[in-house]
């Protein structure tokens, strides 16, 4: 960028234009505007704060990931946060919640949220971060409110084209909205399933991998995420190294066993078609191999160096 400043007087009285090159950082912002927040530079969202959308086939350990996170809580729609080893911070088993207070299960949902959005507001947030596992579940359980409210069966029945289902997404993305504007971040975790199609060219049917819900109710969340993964289990026949003692002397040897990993895919690839999303840190890595418990950790880590070799910093 060029721009024009003064230089004082010439010899003979007269005022000098300057032409200064410089670039746009080294121009200094308005107060007022910096004063409401306007900066400069890469600054990606820290690993604690991201918008998290996490996909993955049933009993892949999406839950389970997502438990290792702290300074969390999970709205757990199907009875499965109570079931993860090492977990971390805590959970509303929904349901089993509203048995024991002998109330209907959104009314105590609906509480959690009005609570959590009140002492947000209040400067007083409980936890950085709401777990909604799963997204079908929580849909479901939206929708099956509304077609009450709408006096229909069925939410597809209420309006036309549609309309019914458009108003559940906008009730989950505007939950979504005033959680983050009470201070809290958030993770959805969804379920991807296998479905047979027709190949449009060989006409032939093959199996692909798909969300489990439409992408009317997908999209926009994935938009709003600033890390979309997809979690991914394989078990595979490995050599494993073990010790047993054979007169008093410890043997070693090497046996078959069937190891489960467990991988983290933060892009599109062959084996998972979902779209994959990395807002803002093009290097973080596409696939990164996590342990059952503790993954958290793992995915944080490499975020943060992704985000460190996007700025130059080695």
């Amino acid at each position: 960028m060029v721009i024009t400043a003064k230089n004082g007087a010439s010899g003979n009285g007269s005022i000098v234009n300057k032409v200064v090159a410089t670039s746009p950082s080294e121009i200094p912002l308005p107060e007022k505007y910096v004063n409401l927040g306007l900066t400069t530079g890469y600054n990606p969202v820290a690993a604690e704060d991201l918008r998290l959308y996490v996909t993955g086939l049933t009993g892949e350990g999406k839950t389970t990931f997502l438990r290792s996170i702290p300074d969390s809580w999970c709205l757990d729609f199907e009875n499965a946060a109570n079931a993860v080893p090492g977990a971390r911070g805590a959970y509303f088993n929904i349901h089993s919640i509203a048995r024991k207070l002998k109330r209907d299960s959104y009314s105590v949902y609906r509480d959690i949220i009005t609570n959590l959005i009140e002492d947000g507001k209040n400067g007083r947030c409980p936890c950085k971060r709401i777990i909604f596992d799963t997204h079908d579940e929580w849909v479901g359980f939206e929708a099956r409110a509304l077609a009450t409210e709408k006096m229909v069966e069925h939410i597809g029945e209420y309006g036309r084209e549609g309309h019914g289902w458009s108003l559940v997404h906008a009730r989950c993305q505007k939950v979504l909205g005033d959680l983050e504007g009470a201070g809290y971040t958030w993770a959805v975790v969804g379920h991807l399933t296998y479905v047979n199609e027709t190949d449009p060219i060989t006409k032939s049917q093959v199996t692909r991998i798909r969300p489990l819900l439409a992408k009317g109710s997908v999209g926009p969340i994935v938009r709003k995420a600033e890390l979309h993964i997809t979690i991914y289990a394989s078990t595979t026949n490995e050599k494993v190294e073990q010790e047993h003692q054979v007169s008093g002397k410890v043997i070693k040897s090497k046996i078959d066993k069937e190891v489960t990993r467990y991988h983290i895919y933060t892009r599109p690839t062959e084996a998972k078609t979902m779209e994959g999303k990395r807002r803002g840190v093009p290097t973080l890595p596409a696939k990164i191999e996590v342990p059952l418990v503790g993954g958290w950790d793992v995915l944080k880590a490499a975020y943060e160096k992704a985000v460190q070799e996007s700025r130059g910093i080695v």
